[in-house]
């Protein structure tokens, strides 16, 4: 079974911090590794992605093809509980910004996952 602490540090029933468990654990996981920067950890510096270096680029096939071999180098380097299936990525319309859909396996529960993240300015 995968447990993680969420970042907002909710309180469960007892009055200990609620834990991540399984999907939601994996899912905050994959997160983080392509949210933190390449070099941001000092003991760890290869650790994380750069993805965020193409946030002004000129969107084109190159653009994404960079964002999808940054996002599938770093999964299959950082998080070895899943399995990558599919990578798509497109424009959002209505805001500067790319949404990235992500679609893996969890390999020890047997559990495929859809996650959705959001690159552009905050």
């Amino acid at each position: 079974m995968y447990k993680d602490i969420p970042f907002n540090l909710k309180i469960a029933t007892n009055t200990d911090i609620k834990l991540l468990e399984e999907e939601k654990a994996v899912q905050q996981s994959v997160k983080n590794i392509l949210l933190t920067k390449k070099g941001e950890l000092h003991y760890f510096p290869q650790f994380g992605s750069n993805i965020r270096k193409y946030l002004f680029e000129k969107l084109n096939v190159f653009t994404y093809l960079g964002i999808r071999d940054e996002i599938r180098f770093a999964l299959e380097n950082f998080e070895p509980r899943i399995t990558l299936m599919s990578i798509e990525i497109k424009p959002s319309e209505d805001e500067n910004r790319l949404e990235i859909d992500l679609v893996y396996s969890i390999n020890s529960i047997n559990v495929m996952s859809n996650q959705q993240l959001f690159l552009g300015i905050q």
